[in-house]
C-alpha cells in the first residue's frame, strides 16, 4: 500500500551501495574459507600416514575382510595392540564395501580399483 501506482506515479530509483554489496561477498567468502581451512585440516590429520605407523592391508571380498600385517601375516580378524599408531590400507577385490568399527569412530569404503589409507589410535584394549 505504501507504494502503489497511484500514489507514486514515477518510481524512484534506488541507488547501491557499493561498500555494502561488497561486505555481502567478502565476508561469507571468508567464513567458507576458514571453514574449508579447518575441515581439511582436519581431513589431513585424519588420512595422514607416516612410516612410523603400524600397517595393515585390509582387502574386502565377499562375506569377509582379510588382514595383512606389516610381517606377512594374514588373519580375518583385526587385532592392534593398544595405544599405538595403526594405519589401514584398504582396498576391495570385488564391489564397494563398507569398514565400520564405532568404537574408534572409524567408517572407511573399500571400493575396487582404489586404496583409501585411514590412520587411528585404538585407546583401550578390548573386542570391539
Amino acid at each position: 500500500m505504501r507504494y502503489r501506482r497511484g500514489k507514486n506515479p514515477e518510481p524512484a530509483d534506488i541507488e547501491g551501495s557499493p561498500l555494502l554489496e561488497a561486505a555481502w561477498v567478502i565476508v561469507p567468502v571468508a567464513i567458507v574459507l576458514a571453514m574449508f581451512y579447518y575441515g581439511a585440516k582436519g581431513y589431513t590429520a585424519y588420512t595422514d600416514s607416516p612410516d612410523a605407523y603400524l600397517t595393515v592391508r585390509v582387502t574386502a571380498q565377499m562375506w569377509s575382510w582379510s588382514f595383512e600385517y606389516g610381517d606377512g601375516v594374514f588373519s580375518d580378524t583385526l587385532k592392534l595392540p593398544a595405544g599405538k599408531k595403526t594405519r589401514l590400507i584398504i582396498t576391495s577385490n570385488d564391489v564397494i564395501h563398507s569398514l565400520f568399527i564405532p568404537a574408534f569412530r572409524l567408517k572407511a569404503d573399500a571400493v575396487p580399483g582404489m586404496t583409501r589409507f585411514v590412520t587411528f589410535t585404538p585407546r583401550e584394549e578390548g573386542v570391539y
